[in-house]
């Protein structure tokens, strides 16, 4: 049976799961574009959603977060695309890119078409058996429709549709610096931290769950996307 990765729905919040009360940090920080830094921690974190929601492309990376920069100017936590991680290039009903399944790097395309998954053998092996796997070759899979519902959080809507302003209670906004932009921290008291544009639209720059275990970085909003769906994959659902 083929899943979306666990880690995905812990991600998939767009700052959301941030724990706080409007607590503003009044002066100091860099100077203040488009005034998100005047708003509470639920503001902040509607309106970055709500930028989000506006866009027609979007350039999602992330995964179990590496190494911690300083939460002020460098803002330089890495994130990996290694098992666990995921690199995606997404539209509203549209995505190209990888994610992980049963730990190794997965090759995924969604079009109105369906879902497709590319792997290894190991892979194919997994989600089938070795006779099915080995029918299959270096094909693409074709996830079966009735599965395919639980890869929606890897488009754009979906990764709006699973925003939410829980545990909002006790968090701070400060005004910082993000790889030398303006930018506005929204930072929870469990270790969450949501990074919005200081300039511009309020768009999410990147968030990190609770405890800083998983960082998800946001870029490339609005850029032309293309995706195709695979040529000649096999159908999981009918076997051909």
């Amino acid at each position: 049976m083929v899943s979306a990765p666990h880690i995905f729905g812990a991600v998939l919040v767009a700052g959301a799961t941030l724990g706080g009360v409007a607590t503003l940090v009044g002066c100091g920080g860099p100077p203040a574009g488009n005034g998100a830094e005047k708003a509470g921690p639920a503001a902040v974190t509607r309106e970055s959603i709500a930028a989000l929601r506006g866009v027609r492309t979007v350039h999602l990376v992330g995964g179990p977060t590496e190494a911690s920069g300083s939460a002020g100017s460098a803002g330089t936590s890495a994130v990996s695309t290694r098992p666990g991680g995921y690199d995606l290039r997404m539209s509203r009903t549209a995505s190209v890119g990888t994610i992980a399944e049963f730990g190794r790097p997965v090759s995924i395309v969604i079009t109105a078409a369906g879902v497709f998954l590319h792997g290894d053998r190991t892979f194919t092996t997994a989600v089938t058996n070795t006779r099915t796997a080995a029918v299959i070759g270096t094909r693409w899979i074709r996830v079966p429709t009735g599965q395919a519902a639980q890869f929606a959080p890897f488009t754009l809507a979906g990764v709006t549709s699973h925003a939410n302003f829980d545990g909002l209670a006790g968090a701070t906004v400060a005004r910082i610096r993000l790889d030398g932009q303006p930018t506005v921290m929204v930072s929870g008291t469990d270790g969450s931290r949501l990074y919005v544009a200081g300039t511009g639209p309020p768009y999410p720059l990147r968030s990190v769950t609770a405890g800083g275990k998983v960082t998800s970085v946001f870029s490339d909003f609005n850029q032309p996307l293309s995706v195709t769906t695979p040529a000649g994959a096999y159908d999981l659902g009918t076997g051909r």
